[in-house]
């Protein structure tokens, strides 16, 4: 990992009364070599599947909340690392 990295990925889909919403997981990523750290930002939202609010990104209280997670590692071990605290949370947040 050069610096940082983000990752996202939709993992399902919810209707309400007034439409649809796609569920995101995401992480951003940033290595500190000065600490020998990566630092990963966790985040759950939905947005709004129609094309006026597309952008509109929203948390719920049903959703995880986000949080920080830093693990200690090498530089070439960053990216492997931050990858793995994305899948768990995309497992998380799909429960």
């Amino acid at each position: 990992m050069n610096h940082s990295l983000s990752l996202s990925e939709c993992v399902g889909e919810i209707r309400f009364e007034s439409g649809r919403a796609r569920v995101f997981a995401t992480i951003d990523a940033d290595y500190h070599a000065d600490r020998h750290e990566v630092e990963v930002a966790r985040k759950a939202y939905i947005a709004p599947n129609d094309m006026q609010h597309i952008t509109e990104h929203r948390e719920t209280t049903w959703l995880p909340a986000g949080s920080v997670v830093t693990a200690g590692c090498d530089a070439y071990e960053a990216s492997d690392v931050a990858r793995d605290i994305f899948h768990s949370w995309v497992r998380r947040v799909k429960e």
